[in-house]
C-alpha cells in the first residue's frame, strides 16, 4: 500500500511539468518585453556646479561637456566622474589661460580706450613723417624717444617702427585721404594741377593735385601715375584714368593748370584742348611760377651784361669761403 507522501510527490511533479497544449507552446515563443531604461535629462542646476556643462538636444540624455565636445551619460555622479579625468583637467586648464573674445568686444572699457588712443597716437606720428618728408627710419627712433614717458599708458601701448609706418600710410591714411578728396570732388568744384616729371630709372610719372575748398582754399594730392606716352594724347588719357578710377566725375571740373609747354598748353592738340571738349567752362591757368620766372628774364635781359654778371660773381666769391664772410662782416 503506497503512502499518502508517494501521491504528494506525483502531484507535484505534475504540477511543474509544462503544458503540452497550444497555449503553453505560444507563451514559450513569445519573448518577454525588455525593461525600458530610465534616461537622466539635462538639468540647469548642474550647469551652476559645472559652467561647462552644456545642453543639446540633438545627443542622447541631451547634455555634454564643452570643453572636451563629448556627450555625457548617466547622472550627477557621471558627470562629477567626467570632471576628475586627466583629459577633461587639461581642457580646463587650457580654457583657463585663453583670453576669451569679449575681452576684446567690450565697448567703453577703460582698456579698449587705451588701445584706441595708443592707436590715434601711432597715426598721428606716421602723418608727422609723412608731412615733413621724413624718411620712415626716423620712426624707430621717435616711437623710442616717445615711450621714455613713463607716467602715460596710452604711451606704453604704442608700438611702432618704420615697416609698420610705411603699411600705416599706404594702407590707412592714404586711402581715407583719397576717399576724402573724392566725396569732396563730387559734391563740389574742383581744379586739377598736373606735372610730368622723370625718376632716377628714367620712368615717366604724372602728379595729380586736387585743388579744392572746404574752409580755405588747399591743394590735395590724389595719385601718382605712370605715362607710357608723354604726348598730349598720353598725358591725357592718364589724367582721365586716375580720375576714373577714383570714381571723380569731370562735371564738377572747374579749372586746370599745368606748366606752359605746347604739349600741355597747346591751343589745337594740348591738353587743355582736350579739356576744353569735354568740359568747355573750364578756366586754363599756366604756371605761375613758370609765367614770373619768363617775366624775370625777360626784364633781366633789358639790363647790361656786366650787371647780370656781376650778381652771381658776387655770390660765388662768398658763397664758398667761410674767411671771406667773416673780412666781410
Amino acid at each position: 500500500m503506497k503512502s499518502k507522501y508517494y501521491y504528494l510527490q506525483v502531484v507535484f511533479v505534475s504540477l511543474t511539468l509544462p503544458f503540452s497544449n497550444n497555449e503553453g507552446e505560444e507563451g514559450q515563443n513569445e519573448n518577454p518585453a525588455k525593461k525600458k531604461k530610465f534616461e537622466i535629462r539635462f538639468r540647469k542646476e548642474w550647469k551652476e556646479t559645472y559652467p561647462w556643462l552644456q545642453e543639446d538636444p540633438n545627443i542622447k540624455q541631451g547634455k555634454k561637456c564643452l570643453l572636451c565636445c563629448v556627450p555625457i551619460f548617466g547622472n550627477l555622479s557621471h558627470i562629477f566622474r567626467h570632471a576628475n579625468t586627466d583629459l577633461h583637467k587639461k581642457n580646463e586648464n587650457i580654457a583657463k589661460s585663453t583670453i576669451k573674445i569679449s575681452n576684446f568686444t567690450q565697448q567703453n572699457s577703460e582698456e579698449n580706450r587705451i588701445m584706441h588712443s595708443a592707436k590715434d597716437l601711432e597715426i598721428r606720428l606716421c602723418l608727422f613723417v609723412a608731412e615733413h618728408n621724413l624718411p620712415f627710419t626716423s620712426l624707430d627712433h621717435l616711437s623710442q624717444c616717445v615711450k621714455t614717458v613713463k607716467d602715460s599708458k596710452i604711451v606704453s601701448k604704442m608700438c611702432l617702427n618704420r615697416q609698420k609706418g610705411q603699411k600705416i600710410i599706404t594702407s590707412i591714411t592714404g586711402p581715407e585721404n583719397c576717399k576724402s578728396i573724392c566725396n569732396a570732388a563730387n559734391t563740389q568744384y574742383y581744379s586739377v594741377i598736373i606735372d610730368e616729371s622723370t625718376d632716377v630709372s628714367m620712368n615717366k610719372n604724372l602728379a595729380v593735385i586736387i585743388r579744392i575748398f572746404t574752409q580755405n582754399c588747399r591743394d590735395r594730392f590724389l595719385d601718382f601715375a605712370s605715362v607710357a606716352n608723354s604726348t598730349s594724347i598720353g598725358i591725357f588719357n592718364s589724367l582721365m584714368k586716375v580720375l576714373k578710377d577714383h570714381n571723380i566725375s569731370t562735371e564738377n571740373l572747374l579749372g586746370f593748370a599745368a606748366d606752359n609747354c605746347n604739349v600741355m598748353m597747346g591751343k589745337r592738340n594740348g591738353v587743355q584742348a582736350k579739356l576744353r571738349a569735354i568740359c568747355p567752362k573750364i578756366f586754363i591757368n599756366g604756371d605761375v611760377c613758370h609765367n614770373l620766372n619768363l617775366s624775370s628774364e625777360a626784364a633781366a635781359s633789358m639790363l647790361p651784361r656786366d650787371v647780370e654778371k656781376l650778381m652771381p660773381s658776387i655770390n660765388h666769391h662768398f658763397c664758398h669761403s667761410a674767411s671771406r664772410k667773416a673780412d666781410f662782416f
